[in-house]
């Protein structure tokens, strides 16, 4: 008959053999039926684990390179993932030029920040926040080493790393901590407000009658705001998503004209920055409008204080 200790250690490979790893565990959406999950790249698969492993991330100060700043610190969740602050802070005490935008449901977006065409995902995007050095904003450059090290040293984010990593057995680099970001950002959909509840779902109380009649205005032609912020989701949908979902839009808003021919402020022309087009000059893209109750003040240097404000100025 086989030993005692040879039977347990028989028994205890076959209950890992069966077990369910958190590493294994698929990522669920929650989400509407009309509504499919955002795009995830093929390198960056969804899971339980990593997900999890970005949000620690995404509200630890040791991301940043002295140390005291975490992307919560920008990108607020009671102020829909943006910043209340006009203009955004760096680590440094240095200003960003634009406001940090909401970060609800960006994994939908198919181009990111306020106006560089170029840069189509989160990962990609993760590096100017990490890496950019003028102004910092969290100053990871030049301080790699120092911050890897600091996650490498906690027993709790091993093991966190371990499980949405399994393959790089616990040792920590950017790429996965870049990856771990982005899976986080993709999971913060917002598709549940009395909106859908009224527009999808058949509650015909669940909105004003004065918010229905901002509907109409709204989708109105005449008045054009579903021009740039389209649709039932107030804002562009990945087009490969659905083939009906609205471009991405840059508009001009119009908020500065210093030549007499459109020209903004030498510190932030828009698009035309990395696009080199002249008519690009004080073109923004139009961000989504999910939660925009939460997310003063407006515009991407925070020039209005009130949604009154911002449609007072176009109206």
């Amino acid at each position: 008959a086989m030993p005692i200790a040879l039977r347990l250690v028989a028994l205890a490979a076959l209950l890992i053999s069966v077990a369910s790893p958190v590493h294994a565990q698929s990522y669920v959406w929650s989400l509407p039926a009309w509504l499919p999950p955002p795009p995830v790249p093929a390198d960056n698969p969804m899971s339980v684990a990593k997900v999890e492993l970005g949000r620690r991330l995404f509200f630890d100060q040791k991301l940043s390179g002295p140390s005291y700043i975490s992307c919560s610190s920008c990108h607020m969740p009671e102020h829909a993932f943006s910043d209340p602050r006009h203009p955004s802070v760096g680590v440094t005490g240095g200003k960003i030029r634009r406001r940090a935008p909401s970060l609800t449901n960006v994994g939908y977006r198919e181009t990111l920040t306020w106006a560089d065409h170029r840069v189509t995902t989160l990962e990609d995007q993760a590096h100017q926040p990490l890496f950019r050095a003028d102004p910092p904003e969290m100053e990871a450059n030049g301080h790699e080493a120092s911050v890897v090290d600091r996650f490498e040293h906690d027993s709790t984010y091993r093991q966190l790393f371990r499980e949405a990593f399994p393959e790089k057995g616990g040792t920590v680099d950017f790429d996965q901590i870049i990856k771990a970001l982005s899976a986080y950002q993709r999971s913060l959909v917002s598709f549940t407000t009395p909106y859908e509840r009224f527009r999808f779902g058949g509650e015909r109380d669940a909105l004003s009658e004065q918010a229905q009649r901002g509907e109409k205005l709204f989708f109105d032609a005449k008045l054009g705001c579903a021009t740039c912020h389209a649709g039932a989701t107030f804002g562009p949908l990945a087009r490969t998503l659905l083939p009906d979902a609205a471009p991405v839009v840059y508009a001009n808003a119009g908020l500065y004209d210093l030549d007499g021919k459109g020209a903004y402020r030498a510190i932030d022309r828009g698009l035309v920055e990395s696009s080199a087009r002249p008519e690009d000059m004080g073109r923004f893209r139009a961000p989504g409008l999910r939660d925009v109750a939460k997310r003063a003040p407006y515009m991407y240097e925070g020039s209005f204080s009130s949604l009154e404000a911002v449609i007072d100025r176009y109206y």
